[in-house]
């Protein structure tokens, strides 16, 4: 499926498509960043911006000495094939142009493939496959949706141009420079399918460099203890070197849960320290699910605790939360945020003193079943100043605490509603 201009639409042929982070980071800068997004559509591309995805054109004065080369058009067009570009490939090579040994161009109704004629004697074939489809798979990400991604792009980079961005948009611009760079390095894969290859194109498009042939060896065991020690040192932290070659080792197994596999990888758990604007906005809604967790219980719903949720969101009305959502986040959640949501149930005891023990008893509940009781304990026992014989007791009677603050919350609405208390 290919949009008009020839490029792969959303739909196209990779066997897996765009990672989940590009549409839900985009739709996340026009929801939450609406100003800013619209702003940014209308102004030019910052100059010192050195983007990858807004790839420009050559003119036939730039192109003017470069040379054509049917072995190169050849593993262009299979390249193209491969990955579903069908819009025309305008290949050349050059001897003397400075910069990158490889570089893509595109317009509206054709692109261009510019190669360092020195490149193609320092590597194989494969390797050749695997560097053109890194650079052609550049074309897909420029073109998807009409070119948001360009877009997402040039709004990122014009706000880390300025001074002090805040480290949310610092964040988001790294994951997405890593993965545009894990989305090309799987176009690498989907044209030559040799993991050698793909990772002779990660070093090369990382450092500039090749593997040192000497240095490669035939043992065997050798090599997997070496792809074992990369995936055990994949941390955020990681480089991004290292993050794409454990990524291509991945793709070759083929897991099942692939995506989230490498995602989980890139981004580690969820933390208030590692925010980009796509989990900020899943943190926004994770705390509006969480405080209507809290406030489930009608008798919970008192005039303290919602003027309390308000000091949260002040436009915060309690709707059904989304409890799978909220259980599905805590798994991958660091201890910062479990113990954001500890405080969080402990500020909603406290918020009024009548109701502390069948609060405290609802939220030992709520604790056992995000599997968060000994943390929570552990705060409650602090912050209460309370016994562990006290927190015991509570934890062996939940139900019956819960059940006395329903009751009375019912013969309470019973009496405003003019009837006679049970």
């Amino acid at each position: 499926m290919n949009d008009k201009s020839g490029y792969p639409a959303q739909g196209g042929p990779f066997e897996a498509q765009l990672p989940d982070w590009f549409p839900r980071t985009r739709d996340a800068l026009r929801r939450d960043y609406a100003e800013i997004w619209t702003r940014s559509s209308s102004e030019p591309s910052p100059p010192a911006a050195n983007l990858v995805l807004d790839l420009g054109c050559l003119t036939s004065k730039h192109l003017e000495g470069f040379t054509s080369d049917k072995q190169c058009e050849r593993m262009v067009a299979e390249a193209a094939e491969r990955l579903g570009i069908t819009v025309p490939i305008q290949v050349y090579l050059t001897e003397n142009t400075p910069g990158k040994g490889i570089r893509v161009y595109r317009t509206a109704d054709h692109a261009q493939l510019i190669l360092q004629a020195s490149l193609l004697s320092k590597i194989n074939e494969q390797e050749r496959l695997a560097i053109i489809g890194y650079e052609l798979a550049k074309i897909t990400l420029a073109a998807w949706d009409g070119g948001d991604l360009v877009h997402v792009e040039r709004l990122l980079t014009r706000i880390h141009l300025q001074t002090n961005p805040h480290p949310v948009f610092i964040e988001t611009l790294r994951l997405f420079q890593l993965y545009r760079k894990l989305f090309c390095d799987r176009g690498a894969w989907r044209v030559c399918g040799d993991l050698d290859a793909v990772n002779t194109s990660i070093l090369f498009t990382e450092t500039g460099e090749f593997p040192d042939r000497n240095e490669v060896t035939s043992d065997s065991e050798e090599q997997d203890r070496a792809h074992s020690d990369n995936a055990d040192s994949f941390t955020p932290n990681s480089s991004d070197a290292i993050s794409r070659m454990v990524a291509a080792e991945l793709w070759k197994q083929r897991s099942p849960t692939l995506d989230i596999d490498i995602a989980m990888k890139i981004q580690g758990p969820n933390s208030w320290k590692r925010l980009d604007v796509y989990r900020q906005s899943v943190a926004r809604e994770k705390t509006r699910d969480l405080i209507s967790t809290l406030l489930e219980p009608e008798w919970m719903r008192t005039d303290a605790k919602l003027a309390y949720a308000k000091l949260f969101f002040d436009d915060y009305k309690y709707q059904k939360p989304d409890h799978q959502g909220i259980t599905d986040w805590l798994e991958i959640s660091a201890k910062d945020v479990k113990e954001f949501v500890c405080f969080t149930m402990l500020d909603f005891i406290t918020a009024e003193r009548n109701l502390l023990e069948p609060a405290l008893a609802y939220s030992l509940q709520l604790s056992a079943r995000w599997k968060l009781l000994p943390l929570f304990i552990e705060m409650a026992n602090r912050e209460l100043r309370l016994r562990k014989t006290q927190i015991k007791e509570m934890a062996d009677n939940t139900e019956q605490w819960i059940q006395i603050a329903a009751d009375a919350h019912h013969k309470s609405v019973h009496r405003q509603d003019g009837g006679m208390p049970e």
